[in-house]
């Protein structure tokens, strides 16, 4: 298997595998011989042939808005000839090309042509089906919209609640080509009792404080900016309330300017990112866990808390409600300030309820996820299956 990957697989900061990529990594390692190309410097998996594909290019063009849109055609002859060059000068053949991002399908059908078997890999989609075929959103999904339909043989599309499935049979991929399927869960994990101890000395979080979090990259999107605003109507009732914000990106000054603009700086706490092994820490010190993300909030955050056991209050956008319901967390229709509000005060002044809504989300978790052993040996079934039919073929 040739894996071509458009993204890191790699996160350097945390010097951890981005966890769905890096656990299908592993389980391929172990049943076949893997080569990757991805623009990681150095990764870290056994039985794994590494190729360095540099491509500083790219973030100059990501920068350009609207358009970037156009521009990124530039990128995608740079990719495609750095691509065809590593295959050529490394001599590298492939049963499977096994390709994460659009472009990666894109390069791999022109280099291979009908010589290879090849999956596109996605994890999911921001998209809008009220205004997909607007034209701003044709032009922004041009190459997916060819990629997507024309250069794979299969599509593996990470069930994030984005209704990925429903992208893919709009643009008109066969149903019978696609595996629609959710990210696995590790149900194990350790607590670090002391990290917690140490943390919540640092940040005077006392035993009667009623710990909010929000775990997410920091981007528009993911709609910090509503669990901070809560958080100023919360604490006129529950001065004792804090929220911990876990996570990096593009949003971090503006959203520390909004703390400040309300005065909220002795009730929000800004973590950073943590590691894959840290996460846990939080989710288990925390009491309530909250999610407002645009497109879909049914994401590894809403299930590690589902797996902690967490009083959630979240959005019903996107698949969301299809993952966990009303009998199992507190899942808003729309983001009605005073309904928030409402209730949000009724978990905070009904310890039963916010525990019994968190044994429910336990137990809709253990009933529907896989473990990751599970989740990539469906995923590898589904590629074999067919695999030999496209060999008989």
């Amino acid at each position: 298997i040739l894996i071509i990957a458009q993204l890191q697989v790699w996160d350097i900061k945390k010097n951890v595998g981005k966890e769905v990529v890096s656990k299908t990594i592993e389980a391929m390692s172990k049943e076949y011989d893997v080569t990757i190309i991805s623009p990681d410097k150095s990764l870290d998996f056994e039985n794994v042939d590494h190729k360095y594909l540099e491509m500083n290019i790219q973030f100059k063009l990501n920068t350009i808005k609207y358009i970037g849109y156009l521009v990124n055609t530039v990128f995608f002859y740079f990719f495609y000839q750095k691509i065809k060059s590593i295959i050529k000068k490394e001599n590298i053949s492939a049963d499977i090309v096994y390709c994460i991002g659009h472009w990666s399908g894109f390069a791999a059908k022109k280099i291979f042509k009908n010589k290879a078997f090849i999956v596109n890999r996605y994890f999911g989609i921001a998209w809008d089906p009220k205004t997909f075929f607007s034209f701003r959103q044709r032009l922004k999904f041009f190459f997916k919209l060819i990629s997507y339909k024309k250069f794979g043989n299969v599509a593996v599309m990470t069930n994030d609640g984005t209704k990925g499935r429903q992208f893919l049979e709009t643009i008109g991929y066969p149903k019978d080509k696609i595996l629609f399927i959710k990210n696995g869960i590790n149900k194990e994990f350790s607590i670090d009792e002391k990290f917690i101890e140490n943390f919540k000395e640092k940040h005077n979080i006392l035993p009667d404080t009623n710990l909010f979090l929000t775990v997410s990259r920091l981007a528009k999107w993911k709609r910090v900016n509503v669990s901070i605003e809560l958080m100023e109507k919360l604490i006129v009732d529950y001065p004792n309330s804090k929220l911990l914000i876990v996570g990096y990106g593009s949003e971090l000054n503006a959203l520390k300017e909004l703390v400040i603009k309300k005065n909220l700086q002795d009730n929000i706490i800004f973590v950073g990112s943590v590691s894959r092994d840290e996460i846990h820490n939080f989710y288990s010190m925390a009491n309530i866990f909250l999610s407002f993300y645009d497109y879909s909030n049914a994401g590894n955050p809403l299930f590690e808390a589902m797996l902690h056991g967490k009083c959630i209050i979240t959005l019903n956008n996107g698949d969301t409600g299809s993952f966990i319901d009303n009998n199992s967390c507190i899942l808003l229709e729309n983001l009605v300030e005073d309904e928030m509000l409402k209730k949000t005060l009724e978990v905070l002044e009904n310890k039963k309820l916010r525990d019994d809504l968190g044994k429910a989300a336990l137990h809709k978790l253990n009933e529907t996820f896989q473990n990751w052993n599970e989740r990539t040996s469906t995923e590898f079934n589904f590629i074999e299956q067919h695999y030999k039919e496209y060999k008989q073929n």
